[in-house]
């Protein structure tokens, strides 16, 4: 316990995985949704960033632990026991093209960059009908990035044992601040995605850092 009255989630106590009893009983095909975070911010985030219906927990799979490279500890974000609510893989024809055809049509109008993000932000904000990771992840990504200085995200399509599940990561991405969302709905299982902190530019505007 901590001075709060919560549960310690250190990085000390990882190997024997937090709250994830239910999730090692999972043999059908259940997509999980991974964040890496700095090891001494491990304990911060589970508390702090956990909400009713949001569990957020370590894991001590090793390809996890691996994807979240050296200096920081992988955490699965999920609701209900796996992050199926949270996640709907996108198609070519679903996601990249809709997306492609609206910002095309929008730079032809005139719109700045960052009129065009907002907007395809606001057609992922329909929780029913979000490609990629759902609004509240894309949530989820920006505090921590804020608080962390950085934060990174995969999914993956689990089949059996989530601690013991071995897969590879097949490419890496790096998002800037302003593109989360569009960037966001295009994820697919197994990419590992990088986000910066927003901070401000010369001018005091805030920017995302890439």
């Amino acid at each position: 316990m901590n001075a709060s009255g919560k549960r310690s989630v250190s990085a000390e106590s990882i190997p024997i995985p937090f709250g994830l009893s239910a999730f090692r009983k999972i043999r059908g095909m259940c997509f999980l949704i991974a964040i890496a975070v700095p090891r001494n911010a491990v304990e911060r985030v589970c508390t702090e960033h956990a909400s009713r219906g949001r569990h957020i927990a370590p894991t001590s799979n090793a390809s996890a632990r691996s994807a979240a490279g050296t200096d920081r500890l992988p955490l699965l974000v999920t609701t209900g026991g796996c992050s199926c609510d949270w996640y709907k893989p996108p198609s070519d024809s679903e996601s990249g093209s809709k997306i492609t055809r609206a910002r095309a049509r929008w730079a032809r109008m005139g719109w700045s960059s960052a009129k065009i993000e907002r907007a395809l932000a606001g057609m992922s904000r329909s929780p029913g009908d979000a490609l990629g990771l759902h609004p509240a992840v894309i949530g989820l990504l920006r505090s921590v990035a804020q608080e962390c200085g950085s934060v990174a995200v995969w999914v993956h399509d689990f089949s059996g044992d989530v601690e013991v599940e071995d897969y590879a990561i097949k490419g890496r991405e790096r998002w800037a601040w302003e593109e989360m969302a569009s960037r966001a709905s295009m994820l697919r299982t197994d990419t590992v995605a990088e986000i910066g902190a927003e901070r401000p530019d010369s001018s005091g505007a805030r920017v995302g850092r890439a």
